[in-house]
């Protein structure tokens, strides 16, 4: 059973997909307790060093938005991450499916697993159509098209304090 206040952040999430333009719609909420303080969606195209590069992942551009509004230094992050959970629902364009599985791919999940988040609630696409687990507990086989591309500037990112 879903509580009312998850029920309205994840309705929230689901109407922010319609923003995106890809073909199967992301988008996530950064709550603090069940207050929304930032939200993200899958992007055509995002600006890594200077460059046009690959597709943004929803949770990725939550994440910086967060990054750059609530920290000034990376004992912040550490300090105050555990205060916030990551919510990411997914859905296509066609409308005929309502939640897919919105589990993040390897890449997503070792950032967030940085972030230090509480938990993260994501679509499944199956008949529980939430889950929530723990972000240290987090786990994806899933390489999205871009996977390369992001195990190689996660360090990059890193180094920035990106994440």
């Amino acid at each position: 059973m879903i509580s009312n206040k998850v029920d309205r952040i994840l309705s929230k999430a689901l109407e922010l997909t319609n923003l995106s333009n890809q073909n199967f719609c992301h988008a996530a909420i950064i709550t603090k307790g069940s207050k929304p303080v930032v939200f993200g969606i899958n992007n055509d195209r995002s600006l890594i060093r200077g460059k046009i590069a690959i597709c943004s992942h929803a949770e990725i551009d939550a994440v910086l938005k967060w990054r750059n509004l609530y920290f000034r230094d990376v004992k912040d992050k550490k300090r105050k991450g555990k205060k916030y959970n990551l919510y990411v629902v997914r859905k296509n364009k066609q409308g005929d499916v309502l939640f897919s599985n919105s589990k993040p791919c390897q890449s997503c999940s070792k950032i967030l697993k940085q972030c230090n988040f509480n938990k993260i609630i994501y679509s499944t696409g199956n008949s529980d159509i939430f889950k929530s687990v723990r972000i240290s507990e987090l786990t994806s086989s899933h390489k999205s098209s871009a996977f390369n591309y992001l195990e190689n500037n996660i360090n990059y990112f890193s180094r920035l304090n990106y994440i």
